[in-house]
């Protein structure tokens, strides 16, 4: 996550795949809490790759907290770290 100094510029969160060998499907997984937002339909992210989602794609004008806050995240599988 990022927070400008001058409060210019777009806010993001970075993910990044830590497996060597796993694609992740991000299909339909969501941020409900702290921000809105769902990943599209065919949206996967390969091993060792990052994806960055920036605050133009959250839903219903939700925006990251620059004093910190915990994001809700939906959809995973049972059992997966995140």
């Amino acid at each position: 996550m990022y927070h400008p100094a001058d409060g210019s510029g777009l806010e993001f969160i970075e993910l990044f795949n830590i497996s060597d060998s796993l694609t992740l499907n991000l299909e339909g997984i969501a941020f409900t809490g702290g921000i809105n937002y769902t990943f599209p339909a065919g949206t996967t992210l390969a091993p060792g790759n990052y994806i960055m989602i920036d605050s133009l794609d959250f839903a219903n004008g939700t925006a990251l907290s620059n004093g910190g806050e915990i994001l809700t995240r939906a959809g995973f599988p049972t059992g997966a770290k995140t």
